[in-house]
């Protein structure tokens, strides 16, 4: 070796070392299981999950701490961009924050859903908002925003009557007999689970659909 490759190799053997070392530390943190696991969850599904969350965390990956954040899709981007979330349980793609891994969850479709019993048409939105009042998310909301769209491409003019941004406050007037939704099978949980009653049916028009992502 000339006098450069010998300075050249003794710098080598020393970066080597320091990448073997940087490995060995990287597997032993790899190892210990996380002291604190942060999850952003759909507001929808947040209350159902929480405790089978909180079991697995602990039994199948010894997670002492898990911490969890209810919230909407445009919530989740703030929190992952943040770093105040590890995982998000989500509606939206977060096409907005690079370098993120996307594991698809499942496709839910849109269904029209009405108060219990009701024995009227349900063939026609247009027809049943003169009946009914159209509960509705608000537009602020990455479902309601959705929806009004699809409704808007199809030509489809309902007027507004009532809205809300958290599924069971759509859905409790509807269970009270005072209008209909358009919702997915996720976002009825949280009403079912107060014992809201309703009856659900497909929509009278072109099918829509939301993916759930982790």
């Amino acid at each position: 070796l000339t006098k450069a490759g010998i300075a050249l190799h003794r710098r080598a053997v020393a970066i080597l070392g320091e990448v073997e070392g940087l490995r060995t530390d990287a597997r032993r943190v790899n190892a210990a299981p996380l002291p604190l696991l942060r999850i952003a969850l759909l507001a929808s599904i947040a209350t159902t999950l929480a405790p089978a969350l909180s079991v697995l965390a602990r039994k199948n990956f010894g997670i002492p701490e898990l911490s969890l954040f209810a919230g909407l899709a445009t919530d989740h981007v703030a929190l992952l961009r943040a770093r105040r979330a590890d995982l998000a349980v989500t509606s939206g793609e977060l096409f907005e924050i690079e370098g993120l891994t996307r594991y698809p969850v499942m496709t839910e479709k849109f269904l029209l859903v009405t108060p219990k019993g009701f024995a009227g048409d349900v063939g026609d939105l247009v027809k049943l908002s003169k009946k009914l009042a159209f509960v509705r998310f608000s537009r602020e909301t990455p479902v309601g925003l959705r929806v009004d769209q699809h409704l808007s491409r199809l030509r489809i003019e309902v007027p507004r009557a009532m809205e809300g941004d958290r599924s069971s406050v759509v859905m409790a007037p509807v269970a009270a007999g005072m209008g209909f939704a358009v919702l997915t099978p996720t976002l009825l949980i949280d009403g079912l689970a107060e014992g809201m009653e309703i009856d659900v049916h497909p929509l009278p028009f072109t099918s829509l659909s939301r993916n759930i992502l982790l």
